[in-house]
């Protein structure tokens, strides 16, 4: 990936994950990935295969931006009411949006479950919108929620395990 927040970047880090995945490796980012559709991960809820986390991280202010409305991670697992993916950790990452009219997500809708944000910065984008039935175990820890338009995180009919701690966040 270039990470100069201008090339596209969607393929690089698609190919990145993938081969974290596969070896359990995590990924560190370094700059500011332009990503122009959904990253996937493929981490099914419950697999004995991926039983530690998947972490995504940067240690020099790294992360990703989007420009368009879409949603920065989903998954290509069958999905339809419960979450998909799990075990996933989002460490010391910048997601961002060029602009706070969009509808943009870092998730898209139910599929994370046991997921973390831990020391991450969101700007102008917002975490969730969910139309599922189930929304569960999403944890922000000491993070900077700043600048989204309308509801940071719109969960589905039931949420449960959502944990807010030592953050920052105003619209």
């Amino acid at each position: 990936a270039v990470g100069d927040g201008v090339a596209d970047d969607t393929v690089a880090v698609q190919s990145a994950i993938d081969y974290c995945l596969a070896n359990h490796k995590d990924l560190l980012v370094d700059g500011r990935c332009y990503i122009t559709s959904s990253l996937n991960i493929d981490k099914p809820v419950n697999d004995p295969s991926y039983d530690e986390y998947f972490t995504i991280l940067s240690d020099s202010g790294g992360g990703f931006i989007v420009k368009s409305a879409i949603a920065m991670f989903s998954s290509t697992l069958p999905f339809t009411t419960d979450p998909v993916v799990a075990l996933v950790r989002f460490q010391d990452l910048v997601f961002e949006s060029n602009d706070n009219s969009l509808a943009a997500y870092v998730l898209y809708d139910g599929m994370y479950a046991r997921t973390v944000f831990q020391g991450c910065t969101f700007s102008y984008i917002k975490l969730l919108t969910a139309s599922t039935v189930i929304t569960q175990s999403i944890y922000l820890i000491q993070c900077n929620v700043r600048r989204f338009y309308g509801t940071f995180f719109n969960s589905g009919a039931y949420t449960y395990d959502l944990k807010v701690t030592n953050c920052l966040v105003e619209a």
